[in-house]
């Protein structure tokens, strides 16, 4: 990855040719940003629209980058035009997957959580909600 990407607060999506043993793949990582992930994932699915047009400010890196601004708590992409639009969009549906996955697994945690109870029984066993 080049000194740009390194510096870029927020999402970098990019073809990695060394990849899956010389076959290449695609790679993601959120770097210097504590993005919500709701906004992360609803800008997602904007922004797969808005790959079709490639309506957005150029990129020289082999990637598509989404910048985190905190300050103003906005989102905004730049896309290098030579990448594969399908294979772009496929990929962002990956990442997005993951990131609905994990969201689910954290919700799912926590209603378990809410089901245990520091109260005991009668038998000494745990109380639970019924």
């Amino acid at each position: 990855m080049d000194e740009y990407l390194k510096s870029i607060t927020g999402v970098i999506i990019f073809y990695d040719a060394a990849a899956n043993g010389g076959s290449g793949g695609w790679r993601w990582t959120i770097q210097n940003a504590q993005i919500p992930i709701v906004k992360l994932i609803g800008y997602l699915v904007k922004l797969q629209g808005w790959l079709i047009y490639r309506k957005a400010d150029k990129c020289d890196a082999p990637a598509l980058v989404i910048e985190w601004d905190a300050a103003e708590r906005e989102l905004s992409y730049s896309v290098n035009d030579k990448l594969p639009v399908d294979e772009l969009i496929g990929t962002l549906e990956l990442f997005k997957a993951q990131l609905v996955d994990g969201q689910i697994a954290q919700i799912m945690a926590l209603q378990q959580k809410a089901q245990e109870s520091p109260l005991l029984a009668a038998d000494g066993r745990p109380a639970r909600k019924v």
